[in-house]
């Protein structure tokens, strides 16, 4: 990429030979580049006279090989805040041809992924030569480390003195292709995913306590996937999961620490797809993960950010103040006035109406996306939603609190924090348990209303009958069962998410529940194929999921028939020692249950961490579990931090949770005795076994 031919160019008074570099920076980002100050490839000029334009530039030499010890590594203090330990400076200055050299200038709004510390701008460069996943880096000597290395963004570098910048211009991405027109006939899509939501709803997956009449409502007009997964129960893997289209072994997220255009720049996303088609898209509240991708993915996924910003707020709503009437003691949950305050899911859905109203009166085909984050913590909302449940003591309580029987004991985990239970089969008193579920509930409730509010948009607007309309989460939750509470675990409650789609050109599919398994990514391949959108070829990495198209023909139907035979989760398990943000609460030791000594210290598989702050090289364990329709499967490994998969020849724990006459209705008669070991199940627990390691091996086309 490097052999590109020579184009004389001026700058400054300086003659550069080959500097096509400066051409693509000038196209790519719109001009900026020849408006600075001062703009040369470092190392061109090196040795020729402005006098004498013709003579021959002495050829810089090859960047060195860059130690990894010379990068940071950052780490995150219990309080979330980064961490930074300095490795030895780089004392020589190398030349860095062929970077594009920006004085005055950072880039600082760039997504930063290493900062490095070098002692002049021409070995920062060189470090960032040295790594193919950089594009563009900042010297800035008032800070420490100075160098930060960058991968490629849409976003503006700034004027700044004291900074200078490089960007590495044939390794920009090629810019994006002009979107093609609609397909004719194309429908709307109105794309609503909800935050920690397990299928707690009424009609649709029979909860009869609940209090959901916009849901109930919906559901009586779309198909109910009663099987429907995440493939990571948590927030930012699970968004890069199903927002891009792939898996996690495909995007690399496992934490809060990556996203998937570190990997997948060039990709197509969930909402890009319909952009490349001649859709509006716009999104609001919490769609992406915030800050994984930077910017929600910016004009890569969306249309007009200049008239239609991305907007996801909390608002003085969100928050539980210190105290007051209706306030839980570790501000979990409150009541709170609404003539007082304002929430930002109302916001969310305030804007996701804007967004369709402007779409229908422009007469454009819409991909409308609104996050909701209520059920999150905290359950903050207004006093009304929680006079509509049950008083405290007629909320019922989990039939099983306590941790499974033969359960391995890494498979356990809990939302760190007073409030919660911390400790392994240490329940929380009844009260507590079912004050948080009242208050789980009444979020429900909330975010209800906002969910009406959308849907009924549709009907108003008068594209009900060219609109579908989607309704899902991110991951489910525990609410006291098996002594959870939170995600963060591969069982039944934090993995099945629900997911109810109205399609008004699939009669067959209205008023029905399917066991038919879905993911969460088939998302992207199931609403192109309902709407009529192509879908995308030549992607560098092909998608992670299928259509379920075929499903809304035939409801009924069970794998093979045009459904799946399972669906794959997965989770990771950090100790909690130095490279982890939360620190050890056992007060005791407890008893080795696995090959791996447990103690009262920070390595113990009682009491781990969820790798929230933790790259991919450096987590510990990952589970990995398969759902097929009688059983749930699952397997802890160590983990190999540098191939990134699972060190499948050591075993850490096993589970086998039967699931036979599971209609999806109960929260409670199901994973409560590990069956894994036991002689009745032999047979099952050695052919999931084979199916489970097949199912995630690596795939040839991501090596």
């Amino acid at each position: 990429d490097r052999t590109t031919p020579t184009v004389p160019m001026h700058s400054q008074g300086r003659h550069c030979s080959d500097c096509t570099e400066n051409m693509l920076l000038g196209r790519s980002l719109g001009g900026l580049a020849l408006a600075l100050t001062t703009l040369v490839r470092v190392g061109d000029c090196g040795g020729v006279s402005p006098s004498a334009p013709n003579a021959k530039a002495t050829p810089p030499p090859p960047p060195p090989l860059i130690s990894p010890m010379n990068v940071y590594r950052t780490t995150r203090s219990s309080d979330g805040a980064p961490t930074e330990t300095a490795p030895p400076p780089v004392e020589s200055p190398v030349m860095c041809a062929p970077s594009t050299l920006l004085n005055h200038t950072c880039l600082a709004a760039w997504p930063e992924y290493a900062s490095v510390n070098a002692s002049t701008p021409e070995a920062c460069c060189a470090l960032c030569l040295a790594d193919t996943r950089c594009v563009g880096w900042t010297m800035n000597a008032e800070q420490s480390p100075p160098c930060h290395l960058r991968p490629w963004s849409t976003a503006t570098p700034t004027h700044k003195p004291g900074c200078t910048s490089g960007i590495i211009a044939s390794r920009i991405p090629p810019p994006a292709p002009a979107p093609s027109p609609a397909p004719p006939g194309a429908k709307n899509v109105l794309f609503m995913v909800v935050d920690d939501l397990r299928p707690n709803l009424n009609a649709a997956y029979g909860q009869d306590y609940m209090i959901t009449p916009n849901l109930d409502k919906f559901a009586s007009g779309a198909l109910v996937f009663r099987n429907a997964y995440c493939q990571y129960a948590y927030c930012a893997p699970s968004r890069n999961s199903f927002m891009s289209g792939r898996r996690p072994a495909q995007t690399k997220v496992y934490s809060f620490t990556d996203h998937f255009r570190e990997v997948g720049p060039t990709w197509t996303s969930f909402p890009g797809l319909f952009k490349n088609n001649g859709y509006f898209t716009s999104g609001a509240g919490k769609t992406f993960h915030p800050g994984l991708p930077p910017n929600y993915d910016g004009s890569k996924s969306w249309s007009d950010l200049t008239e239609f910003p991305y907007i996801n707020q909390y608002l003085s709503g969100d928050k539980c103040p210190n105290d007051g009437p209706g306030f839980e003691q570790w501000g979990r949950w409150c009541e709170v006035d609404d003539t007082q305050h304002q929430f930002g899911d109302e916001l969310t859905a305030n804007n996701s109406i804007l967004h369709m109203t402007a779409a229908v009166d422009r007469k454009l085909p819409f991909f409308v996306a609104a996050g909701f984050h209520r059920p999150h913590l905290p359950w903050s909302v207004p006093k009304k939603f929680f006079d509509m449940q049950p008083a405290i003591t007629d909320i019922a309580s989990p039939k099983y609190p306590n941790t499974p029987i033969g359960m391995p004991p890494i498979a356990w985990h809990s939302v760190p924090g007073p409030g919660f239970p911390t400790q392994w089969n240490v329940t929380l008193p009844p009260n507590s348990t079912d004050g948080n579920r009242r208050a789980y509930y009444a979020a429900v409730s909330f975010l209800d209303v906002q969910v009406g509010r959308l849907v009924d948009t549709v009907d108003a607007l008068g594209v009900a009958d060219n609109t579908i309309v989607v309704f899902t989460a991110d991951h489910g939750w525990q609410l006291g069962e098996h002594n959870m509470y939170g995600k963060m675990s591969v069982f039944e409650l934090a993995t099945r998410v629900p997911l109810i789609i109205r399609d008004p050109s699939q009669p067959l599919s209205h008023g029905k529940v399917t066991m038919a398994f879905a993911e969460l990514v088939d998302l992207m391949p199931t609403l192109a194929v309902l709407a009529g959108v192509p879908l995308p070829t030549h992607e560098p990495v092909p998608l992670g999921g299928i259509s379920l198209d075929k499903v809304f023909k035939n409801p009924a139907s069970m794998p093979p028939n045009g459904t799946k035979p399972y669906t794959l989760s997965q989770h990771a398990r950090c100790w909690k020692d130095t490279h982890t943000p939360c620190g050890t609460t056992l007060a005791e030791p407890m008893p080795s249950t696995t090959g791996v000594e447990a103690g009262a210290g920070p390595h113990d598989l009682h009491d781990m961490c969820d790798c929230h702050f933790v790259k991919p090289a450096d987590i510990d364990f990952m589970g990995m579990s398969i759902r097929v329709p009688s059983f749930r499967y699952t397997e802890w490994h160590p983990w190999n931090g540098t191939a990134l998969e699972p060190v499948w020849e050591q075993l850490t724990g096993i589970e086998l949770y039967p699931h036979l006459n599971d209609d999806g209705t109960s929260f409670d008669d199901f994973e409560n005795v590990n069956v894994a070991g036991e002689p009745e199940y032999a047979l099952v627990q050695k052919g999931l076994a084979q199916l489970l390691r097949q199912a995630f091996a690596p795939d040839p086309e991501l090596d």
